[in-house]
């Protein structure tokens, strides 16, 4: 220790001998590290951690694997597929069977249930607004081990029949909407038309156990599902109706082997006796696996890990170009202390002393550069947490450095220190003693012969920052391809807003008239050229499907292609700017009582009528609408509906007035304007609010602003990849610089000579720049070659653009030359300002 002390403060000494360098390397690898530190937090709060309950390592999941969905008919809930075995898993089952497994099961000490309910109305003090509630079983907090914050939280008698109507509030909602009043507790709110009482609050880092981008505002009875929902019927009774997330804890002593074993035998009792009510003995069995539940029922976990293990490869990349600068940094300045190492040598130093005394030189180093880093990454996690988007990283989850991120952070900068000392360690004490004696600057040939190790740590830096900047361009490219993706319609000019008034009080009856109110006052508001509504938004990745069959189109036998479907209103296309390109638009008399029609776009044209005109054929659907087939009457052009990125499908519009007795409850107003759309937002509120006050307005935007949040997470990774790309930039020119200063210091006597002899300015800049660039062209080649390896892993993430595209390899690499091109000049600039005359006195 007293050796470890003393090696410390020689190594703060040297530390205030020479700031420059030694800041250069710690603000590189704070930068590195920082920036690792950062995005590893973001990885652990959405991706590692588990749910904030108590002992989750003691928690299941039910879950079951299928092939092909044939079995139930109707469940959700999808949140995996295994890629080696191209099996799906369903964490959904029927609410018969969780209360079979709740009264029967030996191995599970708590068993709960719960299931998202989504978008809600809520009414509280004679107001309005959506929330997103989450339906749950008596026993969900209690099984749970979660605390209420206030008041308390739901138990099995609140979910019993003839209960008195409970609901908890989750921390933010409280504070959002009662401005965390004590009072909030025992007050009377409604929700979809329902009185429930305010029973308690939960945790402020409570998120449920569903997806954290739908993470529930209102927690309610599980048993009140049919009164909340009532045009879904009474599927708590539905054996066949499959959409209830089910977990338990494990008694103690069961293992979760144990438990599986021991609950496949009801989940098989009910399949059995599914397929014998339903008839369907060649229906697939599906396969009852117990998972792992300790982060809860959470596919937004396996989903987007993939996009955030990319940034910690970028990332990564940097941290491994911040070491290398920090190497050569270091491999300079050791070369520069040749002849005192040389002078410890011949006095009897130990070389493994010297080499434990430079490698506390650099943990040092190392040290200062992590607690930097921590500084960076505690202001980088917020900026990060800011510009990623919201469907990676919901606004309401906390993402605080933790114990187990500072634990990262201290291993990584303890490896990387150990890593990026050593060569150097190794390199500094291997001298020639008699050489490095003799001579100040150490002899030129032999110098040369020791350089090798500098020159690969910056080929390997020029490499690494234009594997880098391909990717960014990659990402840059896809970004501006779907910009420039054509929609099919006019998005100018377009204002869309949603209602939906199932979470009210209205009769199926009253809400057609409601929706036709509606549109018939708005489109009275000065500005207003045409109203269309629909269900679904577009370019929000939400549609619907359905498998049809067409007049004339020969097919396999029993082959039904699905297409989609959407229900709109007869001024939907004069609203969206997409006139028909044959037939006749949908009239107020093609309406239930009449024949049923259809609208088809040009995709279904090529595909099932070989481009003829398909005006009076027939087609129909697996459900038929009225009884009777659908004549075609018109064809629209093809428009993108769900995604940018999406081919455009075979699609059918309907009128809305046709859908049939399943018609949806919501609905999406489209407002063709003559001005600015955003100017009509406050009439359009106080339109719908004069109308019904407790029916609220929600996705109240224009289209425009609808197709850039579609972007919004090629914007955002295009924006990180190129920053992080300028950083490996600046990092790799400044490695260059540095070798190439260290080299033309080193050469202060060659370069005199030649002078002397007659070189002029230009022939001395000529020479050191050539040498930089035949370094820097060297690391492009192995770059562009790492790149056109490594970039197929992003050919999912791109759009329109190869991964081996060599235009952004090209582009890249022009990129790259400027700035290792003045990376080279700065330095070779310093040495044709050499006095021949100084230069050969020099040493």
């Amino acid at each position: 220790m007293e050796s470890f002390w003393h090696d410390l403060n020689y190594a703060l000494r040297l530390l205030r001998r020479s700031p420059g360098t030694m800041l250069a390397a710690i603000l590189s690898l704070a930068l590195g590290l920082g920036a690792n530190t950062a995005l590893f937090s973001v990885f652990d709060a959405v991706v590692l951690r588990p749910l904030p309950v108590g002992d989750p390592d003691r928690l299941v999941l039910f879950t079951w694997q299928f092939s092909r969905a044939q079995l139930p008919e109707s469940h959700s809930g999808y949140n995996a597929t295994d890629e080696a075995t191209g099996k799906k898993t369903s964490g959904s089952f029927s609410y018969p069977f969780f209360q079979q497994v709740r009264a029967q099961n030996q191995v599970l000490s708590q068993v709960f249930a719960f299931y998202p309910l989504g978008r809600t109305n809520v009414q509280a003090d004679a107001q309005s607004e959506l929330a997103s509630a989450l339906l749950v079983s008596g026993g969900y907090f209690e099984g749970l081990g979660v605390r209420p914050l206030a008041g308390r939280l739901l138990l099995d008698s609140d979910d019993a029949p003839g209960a008195s109507p409970a609901a908890v509030v989750s921390y933010a909602y409280w504070q959002k909407r009662f401005g965390a009043d004590a009072a909030a507790l025992g007050k009377s709110v409604f929700v979809n038309g329902q009185p429930f009482a305010i029973v308690g609050v939960a945790p402020a880092n409570f998120y449920g156990t569903v997806d954290y981008t739908s993470t529930p505002e209102i927690f309610l009875p599980l048993s009140r599902l049919p009164q909340l929902r009532k045009a879904e019927g009474d599927v708590l009774a539905d054996n066949d109706s499959w959409w209830f997330g089910i977990m338990g804890r494990l008694r103690p002593g069961v293992t979760r082997e144990q438990a599986e074993a021991a609950l496949r035998v009801p989940f098989q009792q009910e399949v059995d006796e599914l397929i014998r009510t339903k008839n369907k003995k060649d229906a697939e069995r599906p396969d009852f696996v117990l998972s792992p539940g300790r982060q809860g029922q959470v596919p937004f976990r396996s989903r987007n890990s993939g996009p955030l293990l990319y940034s910690l490869a970028v990332v990564g990349l940097v941290l491994l170009i911040a070491c290398a600068n920090v190497a050569n940094l270091l491999l300079i300045r050791a070369s520069a202390r040749q002849r005192e190492i040389a002078v410890r040598l011949a006095l009897g130093a130990p070389r493994r002393r010297l080499i434990r005394q430079l490698l506390t030189e650099s943990l040092l180093l190392g040290v200062l550069g992590g607690v930097a880093g921590v500084f960076i990454a505690w202001w980088g996690k917020e900026a990060l947490f800011a510009w990623l988007p919201v469907d990676y990283v919901p606004r309401t989850l906390e993402i605080p450095l933790n114990l187990f991120v500072l634990g990262y952070s201290a291993a990584l900068c303890l490896l990387t220190s150990i890593i990026f000392s050593l060569a150097p360690a190794f390199h500094a004490t291997r001298v020639d003693l008699g050489q490095a004696l003799k001579d100040a600057a150490g002899n030129v040939a032999g110098g040369r012969k020791r350089q090798w190790l500098g020159k690969s740590l910056v080929i390997g830096q020029v490499a690494l920052s234009l594997m880098v900047l391909v990717a960014a361009g990659l990402f840059l490219r896809t970004l501006t391809q779907l910009e420039r993706t054509p929609t099919g319609f006019d998005p100018q000019n377009l204002l869309t807003f949603q209602l939906d008034a199932g979470l009210g009080s209205y009769p199926p009856e009253r809400i057609a008239g409601l929706y036709d109110e509606v549109s018939a006052r708005v489109a009275r508001l000065r500005g207003v050229k045409f109203v269309g509504t629909t269900h679904h938004p577009l370019i929000t990745g939400i549609v619907a499907t359905r498998s049809a069959s067409f007049q004339d189109y020969a097919r396999k036998p029993g082959e039904k292609p699905y297409v989609f479907l959407h229900a709109v209103s007869g001024e939907f296309f004069r609203a969206l700017g997409a006139p028909l390109l044959v037939g006749r638009d949908f009239a107020p008399l093609d309406n239930e009582n009449s024949q049923p029609v259809a609208i088809v776009n040009e995709t279904i044209v090529r595909r099932y009528f070989n481009g003829k005109n398909p005006v009076g054929s027939r087609m129909d659907f697996d459900r038929e609408y009225q009884g009777g087939k659908i004549e075609i009457i018109g064809v629209t052009r093809d428009m993108k509906y769900a995604s940018l990125r999406d081919d455009v499908p075979p699609t059918v519009y309907i009128p809305v007035r046709q859908e049939g007795t399943d018609r949806a409850t919501f609905v999406t107003f489209l407002v063709r304007a003559e001005g600015d759309p955003a100017a009509l937002g406050a009439a359009v509120r106080a339109t719908v609010r004069e109308l019904d006050a407790a029916l609220p307005v929600f996705g109240l935007q224009t289209q425009n602003a609808l197709i850039q949040s579609s972007l919004e997470e090629e914007r955002k990774s295009a924006t990180l990849s190129t920053l992080f790309a300028l950083l490996a930039l600046v990092m790799a020119a400044i490695g260059l610089y540095g070798l190439l200063a260290h080299s033309t210091a080193r050469r202060t006597n060659e370069i005199g000579i030649r002078m002397a002899l007659g070189a002029s300015s230009a022939d001395i800049l000529r020479m050191i720049v050539s040498q930089g660039m035949r370094l820097a062209l060297l690391g492009v080649a192995v770059g562009l070659l790492g790149s056109y390896w490594a970039t197929r892993l992003l050919e999912s993430f791109l759009y329109e653009v190869k991964p081996s595209d060599p235009w952004t390899f090209a582009g890249a690499a022009l990129v790259l030359a400027p700035i290792a091109l003045f990376a080279c000049w700065v330095p070779a600039r310093r040495a044709t300002r050499v006095n021949p005359t100084v230069a050969l006195r020099y040493e």
